[in-house]
Protein backbone atom coordinates (compact mmCIF):
# COMPACT_ATOMS: atom_id res chain seq x y z
CA UNK A 1 0.00 0.00 0.00
CA UNK A 2 2.83 2.69 0.89
CA UNK A 3 4.42 1.49 -1.97
CA UNK A 4 1.31 2.26 -4.39
CA UNK A 5 1.06 5.73 -2.32
CA UNK A 6 4.69 7.29 -3.48
CA UNK A 7 5.80 5.32 -6.46
CA UNK A 8 2.54 4.71 -8.27
CA UNK A 9 2.16 1.19 -10.31
CA UNK A 10 5.80 0.66 -10.86
CA UNK A 11 7.66 -1.53 -8.30
CA UNK A 12 10.83 -0.41 -6.39
CA UNK A 13 13.42 -2.23 -9.06
CA UNK A 14 11.66 -0.35 -11.91
CA UNK A 15 12.00 3.03 -9.98
CA UNK A 16 15.93 2.33 -9.81
CA UNK A 17 16.41 1.40 -13.60
CA UNK A 18 14.62 4.72 -14.14
CA UNK A 19 16.94 6.77 -11.88
CA UNK A 20 20.09 5.01 -13.24
CA UNK A 21 18.78 5.48 -16.37
CA UNK A 22 18.65 9.35 -15.78
CA UNK A 23 21.60 9.74 -13.85
CA UNK A 24 23.65 8.13 -17.42
CA UNK A 25 21.74 10.70 -19.29
CA UNK A 26 22.52 13.30 -16.91
CA UNK A 27 26.72 12.69 -17.37
CA UNK A 28 26.38 11.91 -21.10
CA UNK A 29 24.52 16.08 -21.32
CA UNK A 30 26.75 16.96 -18.75
CA UNK A 31 30.64 16.42 -19.94
CA UNK A 32 30.38 18.46 -22.68
CA UNK A 33 29.55 21.23 -20.65
CA UNK A 34 32.57 20.18 -18.71
CA UNK A 35 34.83 19.84 -21.85
CA UNK A 36 33.38 23.37 -22.99
CA UNK A 37 34.58 25.14 -19.57
CA UNK A 38 37.99 23.35 -19.57
CA UNK A 39 38.75 24.54 -23.40
CA UNK A 40 37.76 27.62 -22.30
CA UNK A 41 40.03 27.98 -19.08
CA UNK A 42 42.90 26.67 -21.28
CA UNK A 43 42.38 29.49 -23.82
CA UNK A 44 42.29 31.60 -21.34
CA UNK A 45 45.73 30.46 -19.61
CA UNK A 46 46.87 30.49 -23.49
CA UNK A 47 46.26 33.85 -23.71
CA UNK A 48 47.94 34.57 -20.39
CA UNK A 49 51.14 32.97 -21.50
CA UNK A 50 51.29 34.72 -24.60
CA UNK A 51 51.18 37.73 -23.02
CA UNK A 52 53.96 36.82 -20.71
CA UNK A 53 56.17 35.78 -23.42
CA UNK A 54 55.09 39.07 -25.51
CA UNK A 55 56.41 41.30 -22.23
CA UNK A 56 59.40 39.00 -21.76
CA UNK A 57 60.65 39.55 -25.74
CA UNK A 58 60.33 43.49 -24.94
CA UNK A 59 61.88 43.21 -21.81
CA UNK A 60 64.58 41.27 -22.95
CA UNK A 61 65.23 43.52 -26.11
CA UNK A 62 65.43 47.12 -24.01
CA UNK A 63 68.01 45.37 -21.74
CA UNK A 64 70.38 44.21 -24.81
Amino acid sequence: MVEKLFLGENNVEEVLQRLDRLTQEELWMTAPETLEVINGLFNGMKTVIDGMEALLDIIILRVY
